[in-house]
């Protein structure tokens, strides 16, 4: 849900959220499972010591391991991709892939060990995707898929492997074009209705996986259909489940200034700043200022909307790996300045903008710039 958020409907589109997609059939296992999803999602420190106990009574099962890879994956993401926690994911996933491998060489015909084997790949395929490593994307979601079909060929209802086969046919019914290069590599033709479907089932019927299908018809919906009141809906429905998730809110917020509700959006940001839990999701942090200064600045508040935009571009500092971040930043401030008749304050803050930063914002900022000297010599010659 809008710009900064784009890239995250490719990410999920040969996956689904790693957190819940657990078919397991042991059901002494069932409630502990389902309390570290909640418990991930709602991020609460102790889901980290629960899956490390899970590893310690079965180091041999895939089903801890690829708990933890989950976790650390939506920590480095939320982040916005850590080094550390993002070289930390990797090990553990290739850990996570080395266990799963060993575990469905001994139960062949077991739908866990298959499922367990196909998501541990499609996880790592996910995080490929993040990095443009397309290769080595393709390679994994092909084998992670292969896996999945032969589950749904042992169990038909098996409706947790169900969800990445309905996120695929949403997704490339109609690609757009960051993923057309994908889409002629895996030679797929997506039916949107067909997806969409699998995607509702997974959510009524997926025992490990409502969560996650609410989150991906809200991503299909705005995404491919441009549909912001579906799209709210699911979100609010994981907001009021996990009131702790910072990422939950903020995308929340921007659905409510899309469909029309300012006041909804500013105040929920207004409350998002506040939350403990920002603190440790850099980005999410700077990007929750950044919206709430733009939405504030469009109500004419500019000397308010002016602060929290100077509180974002503070807090990135000059991260080499967050310029377009930065852009954005220095887009906003630089408006607001002209906003605020500071012409030439705001002038020199949009030209700081590069074009490797960021060629689309870049864009914007001469554009800008150009519409406001013309103001300004009009202004000079009357």
């Amino acid at each position: 849900m809008g710009n900064f958020h784009c890239w995250l409907r490719f990410v999920y589109l040969w996956s689904f959220c790693f957190f819940g997609a657990l078919g397991l059939s042991e059901e002494v296992y069932s409630e502990r499972v389902v309390e570290i999803i909640e418990k991930s999602y709602n991020l609460e420190e102790d889901a980290e010591g629960l899956i490390a106990a899970f590893i310690e009574e079965d180091p041999k099962h895939p089903r801890g391991h690829f708990l933890k890879a989950a976790r650390l994956y939506w920590l480095q993401y939320y982040a916005g991709y850590d080094v550390e926690l993002s070289a930390e994911f990797e090990r553990a996933a290739m850990d996570a892939l080395a266990v799963a491998k060993r575990f469905n060489s001994n139960n062949k015909r077991d739908e866990d060990a298959l499922f367990f084997l196909g998501m541990v790949e499609l996880n790592l395929a996910r995080y490929y995707v993040d990095r443009e490593r397309w290769v080595s994307a393709f390679f994994k979601a092909r084998s992670g898929m292969k896996h999945l079909r032969r589950v749904l060929r042992l169990n038909p209802d098996y409706h947790d492997a169900k969800q990445p086969f309905g996120l695929a046919n949403c997704y490339l019914a109609d690609a757009p074009s960051f993923l057309k290069v994908f889409a002629r590599l895996v030679r797929f033709r997506g039916d949107y209705s067909e997806g969409m479907r699998l995607l509702r089932e997974s959510k009524r019927l997926g025992y490990y996986t409502r969560y996650e299908s609410s989150l991906y018809i809200a991503d299909v919906s705005w995404a491919v259909q441009q549909d912001a009141a579906i799209a709210q809906v699911e979100i609010q429905e994981l907001v009021d489940r996990f009131p702790r998730n910072v990422f939950f809110h903020l995308n929340l917020a921007i659905l409510e200034e899309k469909q029309g509700d300012r006041e909804a959006a500013i105040e929920r940001l207004r409350h998002l700043v506040t939350m403990p839990e920002l603190d440790d999701f850099l980005d999410l942090y700077v990007e929750a200022y950044l919206k709430l200064g733009y939405f504030i600045n469009l109500n004419g508040e500019h000397e308010e909307a002016l602060d929290y935009i100077e509180r974002g571009l503070e807090a990135l500092g000059e991260r080499e790996n967050a310029l377009s971040l930065v852009s954005m930043a220095m887009f906003l401030k630089g408006s607001v300045l002209c906003d605020l008749r500071r012409m030439d304050d705001g002038l020199n803050v949009l030209r700081s903008i590069k074009r490797e930063w960021h060629p689309a914002l870049f864009g914007r900022a001469q554009e800008k710039i150009k519409e406001m000297e013309a103001s300004k010599r009009s202004a000079e010659e009357l």
